[in-house]
């Protein structure tokens, strides 16, 4: 079962259970091959966005919205915090 927006785009493919009154969406999880194509999009192509990447696989013939690639984008390196010695530059004598 496909979800759609409704721009009539493929949101995910998601797996629907029914527990006791409720109906449950989980989202399946992406082939290996589509994860390593979306890393491999995203480190030979730093400044592309989460859309631009989307775009692109849609050209492919994937249809996988910004969220779900977005989930699959390596993580930023943290920033470093700010040296003590800096600080104490700073200061009036």
């Amino acid at each position: 079962m496909s979800l759609t927006h409704r721009s009539g785009a493929a949101v995910g493919q998601f797996v629907v259970a029914v527990v006791g009154q409720f109906l449950l969406a989980v989202d399946t999880p992406l082939a290996p091959e589509l994860v390593s194509l979306i890393e491999q999009m995203a480190r030979e192509n730093p400044l592309w966005s989460r859309r631009r990447i989307a775009s692109e696989l849609a050209k492919l013939g994937h249809a996988v919205d910004k969220d779900t690639v977005a989930k699959y984008l390596p993580k930023p390196a943290p920033r470093p915090a700010p040296s003590p010695v800096a600080n104490l530059e700073d200061l009036p004598p």
